[in-house]
């Protein structure tokens, strides 16, 4: 269990501070006063959350507080906040995870909070878990954790650490239990606020990308037609086979535009379902025709690209044509974004669970700040290279969905100005 608890009793080791000059209780109902009012108030969630981590340090032992929101349809946990009295500090604001790579899905579904007593036993359990590592590095050793809901849509988590072991007992839950209470309508009126703000602004760049991408590429293919039709350049000499292979690549970009948008609306109106059947060989039957597509665009860049397969082949149940989209989208970005004559890579390894992809590129790559852009609509890195580069920021959001879809996950890193590698994993079965 990851609590720890002594005769049916929660446990706290962590020594109550000698220097309180007034009792547990009165202080818990003055803390509790003042963050009432700041609530009713309207204060922003920021800064009811500062008063927090600065105000309750003598009745709740803690040396991070952090809040989670969901995104993505529920599957997707970003950091909002977070606040500590150490540093560095590795989880920072901006950071996501998928909940397929947590458990923190058991504690949506208890529905109550979570007590972690000792962080380094627990990792020795839950080895997978890609937060903790991060967490005990930090110098954190416990954890309390409660979830947040709106009725009965899961809006977030909060989050206290402590550097102390068993720092949390039933005397801890039951202020956080009164604390949750109130914080309850400042949480959801800012997660409501942002996902407002998100559709507005989504929905904005929408008008404007069709105003700016998409009205400017037909005008100019009207206008090449145009001297064309006209007989300007008279039969088709080397310039009209220029003109030509002009029109052609505005006329792609134009047609990805439109699949990724396209691909958008069915994926928000529910229309995409997955149409799964069992693969024997996947390379042949999916991976090789993938590659296929992206080719001209590797040579075109005069890059290097290898592929390499390791485990024992098996059947696999997938959508091949929605995990086409996956390795076109990956393998496209990795040549947009990797450096003119550098390396691609895809590898592609079996293992008794399911199967791990990954491509990486050598390029410019990105930084931990810019990592939490990805797989989100309409959220586009801002690297140099990324500058000159055209696009929605819809393919990696897409990628995403359709790897959730498969209940499998997906991930990115890179050592920024060296390369950058995008990783997915679909479950066997």
């Amino acid at each position: 269990m990851d609590e720890d608890r002594r005769d049916g009793k929660f446990i706290s080791d962590f020594p109550s501070p000698p220097s309180l000059s007034k009792s547990y209780e009165e202080l818990e109902k003055d803390l509790l006063e003042k963050i009432e009012e700041k609530v009713l108030s309207n204060f922003s969630l920021t800064e009811i959350l500062e008063t927090v981590f600065n105000s309750f340090g003598d009745i709740l032992t803690f040396d991070r507080l952090a809040l989670a929101f969901i995104e993505n349809d529920g599957k997707r946990a970003i950091c909002r906040f977070v606040r500590a009295k150490y540093s560095p500090v590795y989880i920072k604001e901006g950071y996501s995870l998928d909940l397929s790579q947590t458990t923190l899905e058991s504690v949506f579904e208890t529905r109550k909070p979570r007590v972690i007593s000792d962080l380094t036993n627990y990792i020795l359990l839950r080895r997978k878990s890609v937060a903790t590592p991060y967490l005990i590095r930090e110098g954190l050793r416990s954890s309390m954790i409660t979830p947040l809901f709106s009725g009965d849509k899961r809006i977030g988590f909060l989050f206290f650490n402590s550097t102390y072991p068993n720092a949390y007992g039933e005397r801890e839950l039951r202020i956080l239990s009164k604390l949750t209470h109130l914080l309850s309508y400042a949480i959801e009126r800012a997660f409501y606020l942002e996902q407002l703000e998100k559709v507005i602004d989504s929905y904005k760049e929408i008008l404007n990308f069709v105003s700016h991408e998409i009205k400017n590429p037909i005008s100019s293919l009207i206008t090449q037609a145009r001297i064309l039709e006209q007989g300007f350049v008279g039969e088709l000499t080397d310039s009209q086979k220029s003109i030509v292979q002009k029109m052609v690549l505005k006329a792609e970009y134009l047609l990805g535009l439109v699949k990724n948008y396209l691909d958008l609306s069915r994926i928000e109106q529910g229309k995409i379902n997955l149409n799964k059947k069992f693969v024997k060989d996947l390379k042949e039957e999916v991976i090789s025709e993938a590659i296929s597509y992206v080719m001209p665009q590797i040579q075109d860049k005069k890059m290097v690209f290898s592929e390499e397969y390791s485990g024992d082949i098996y059947e696999i149940e997938l959508d091949p044509n929605l995990i086409k989209i996956v390795l076109t989208n990956l393998l496209g970005n990795g040549v947009q974004y990797g450096r003119e004559g550098g390396k691609l890579e895809l590898s592609v390894n079996y293992e008794k669970e399911g199967i791990y992809f990954s491509v990486t590129n050598e390029g410019e790559g990105f930084t931990e700040e810019e990592k939490s852009k990805l797989f989100r609509k309409f959220s586009r890195l801002e690297t140099s290279k990324a500058w000159g580069i055209k696009g929605t920021g819809l393919g990696l959001y897409i990628t995403w969905w359709i790897i959730s879809e498969h209940k499998g996950w997906i991930d990115a890193e890179s050592e920024y100005g060296k390369y950058a590698r995008f990783k997915f994993f679909i479950p066997k079965g």
